[in-house]
């Protein structure tokens, strides 16, 4: 699991056990211990709004409804859900995060050239886990 990865895990762990905490802040809490040297990485807005689309899109286990918020729609959350069904019916892609984002795309009608900027990690370290909804 990558960095991003971690801190997703980290951060749905600390939305589902910490009182009046939201997506946004459970990942920015995650991303201060994960990358505490990285302010840059604390801000990475990609694998962020992975995180929240999933979250948003209900995906993620134990999360109480009023901890989610609605916030203007993202490509990512967008990629990170996609991402999820994908995975659910072809879990061997979860070894290979630049072909998962590759198939999201193609799904998507979006540009197949599209860098990877850690979304798919998230997806895949939190369906490793086992805490997604698929």
């Amino acid at each position: 699991m990558n960095n991003f990865g971690e801190c997703a895990v980290l951060a749905a762990n600390i939305l589902r056990t910490t009182e009046d905490i939201g997506p946004t802040d459970a990942w920015a809490m995650a991303a201060r211990r994960i990358f505490p040297n990285s302010m840059s990485s604390q801000k990475k807005v990609c694998p962020k709004k992975a995180f929240e689309g999933l979250c948003e899109g209900r995906k993620i286990k134990e999360i109480d409804e009023d901890k989610i918020f609605h916030a203007r729609a993202s490509k990512n959350g967008d990629y990170a859900v996609e991402g999820l069904k994908i995975l659910s019916f072809n879990p061997a892609l979860a070894s290979n995060p630049r072909q998962l984002l590759k198939q999201v795309l193609k799904n998507l009608n979006c540009d197949e050239g599209k860098a990877a900027n850690g979304q798919m990690e998230v997806v895949i370290a939190l369906f490793n886990e086992g805490v997604l909804e698929t």
